[in-house]
């Protein structure tokens, strides 16, 4: 057995069965490199020899038209059959009827179990033995991975995701604070005539603290920071998984000119912005985007969440640790606001993340780069000394004094936590 990942974006792995897995990982777009040092790899490790593929897709989010063609053109001699993982049992229904009409070459089928898919996959080179024993497999109409599944998978995987970024932004509204100076201690701004001074407000974009450019083809999030604020979407979310890449930019700004740069991901977000410590933001739970810091969590107003920490020896502050007590955090708690993630798995500096957010009912789950940071539970706040269920509302990306970019930002409804999830909240 024999395993490499590629970019980040792909597992490949050769089981002592001969049944070749790839599998998607970090919910990737996959593109032409990846796809070509994939076919490099299976071709060094395979020659001519019989063998399953195992495409597993169930974290890959899209297929470009160029890698889709390239993926058409590839052929190869030996391959018994083809199985695809999806998520959706009526995805996989409708996909296995297309199979039937449209006959491909190599046997292929689609899953949504590993199980099921893998005894198939034995089966069909069982088969394959017993038609011809020995034979080196030649005919040249064979396609090795059966890669236009790739296709009807990403498409089938698509219709599931929604994406929240265009040019225009035309899914978010904003709202900017201040300008905070150094010394600010959570007191609204005033004039050298000591006058309170007025926030920006919503939807007024001074200074273009948000912009759309455009990268690859892609429209990309530009944050400057430059302003306390926040986009924010239009639309509530109740039970989903969102999904997004994430880097630093170069420029940061006062009052955090010597400190980490920062953003973060506020979801179930209710109310008006501004009643905050920053004045820039709303009700909310906070999956923090800093450096070194991707995946803590803060409380904003009055919010609460129950996390299993503990507070190494030598530190400051509560850190996520599954395997120890659930202890509360947020306004009112003697544990404070704040609970560190569990391990620092940020990629370097300017180079792009994947941050992920599972919500379903009062849990969810912070994730970075595929790994699970965070796993918090009864999901609260407090209104007039009353304690009230927080468990859905908008999302808000920060502008924290710091210069940001976020791209690929996707949403999709779920009906249940995924069950590999599950382990954090027994």
């Amino acid at each position: 057995m024999q395993s490499i990942t590629i970019n980040d974006k792909l597992q490949v792995i050769q089981g002592d069965d001969q049944i070749y897995r790839y599998i998607a990982i970090n919910n990737c777009t996959l593109d032409m490199d990846t796809l070509e040092k994939m076919t490099k790899t299976g071709d060094a490790w395979n020659g001519d020899r019989l063998c399953g593929n195992l495409i597993d897709i169930r974290q890959m989010l899209f297929i470009d038209s160029k890698t889709r063609a390239y993926a058409a053109a590839q052929y190869r001699p030996h391959v018994a059959g083809t199985a695809v993982l999806i998520d959706s049992k009526i995805s996989s229904y409708f996909a296995n009827i297309y199979l039937k009409f449209s006959q491909p070459k190599v046997p292929t089928r689609i899953f949504t179990g590993e199980e099921e898919a893998v005894k198939w996959l034995t089966d069909q080179m069982e088969k394959r033995r017993k038609v011809s024993p020995g034979l080196k497999w030649t005919m040249k109409t064979m396609i090795t991975f059966t890669l236009c599944l790739f296709l009807l998978g990403a498409c089938t995987k698509e219709t599931n995701w929604k994406s929240l970024l265009d040019k225009n932004l035309t899914q978010w509204e904003m709202y900017l604070s201040y300008a905070h100076k150094p010394g600010y201690a959570g007191e609204i701004p005033t004039d050298g005539q000591g006058d309170t001074i007025q926030p920006v407000g919503y939807n007024i974009n001074r200074n273009q603290v948000f912009t759309v450019v455009e990268e690859s083809g892609e429209p990309v999030l530009r944050i400057s920071g430059e302003i306390y604020g926040c986009v924010f979407t239009r639309q509530e979310f109740e039970n989903y998984h969102l999904t997004l890449q994430v880097r630093w930019g170069t420029k940061k700004w006062d009052p955090r000119l010597d400190d980490p740069m920062d953003s973060g991901i506020l979801y179930h977000s209710q109310g008006e912005c501004g009643h905050d410590y920053w004045r820039s933001w709303m009700l909310s739970q906070e999956l923090q985007i800093m450096e070194k810091s991707f995946g803590d969590y803060w409380s904003q107003m009055t919010s609460q969440m129950d996390i299993r920490a503990t507070k190494p020896e030598g530190l400051d502050n509560y850190r996520f640790d599954p395997e120890s007590s659930l202890l509360s955090f947020g306004s009112g708690t003697v544990n404070t606001g704040y609970c560190q993630r569990s391990e620092d798995v940020e990629k370097a500096m300017r180079e792009w993340n994947t941050v992920e957010l599972i919500s379903f009912g009062d849990k969810s789950l912070h994730m970075v780069n595929g790994q699970v940071v965070m796993a918090l539970s009864g999901s609260r706040y407090f209104d007039g000394g009353e304690s009230k269920p927080l468990i859905k509302g908008k999302i808000q990306l920060q502008s924290e004094a710091a210069e940001v970019f976020y791209k690929d930002i996707r949403i999709r409804n779920i009906t249940a936590l995924p069950k590999q999830y599950t382990v954090y909240f027994d």
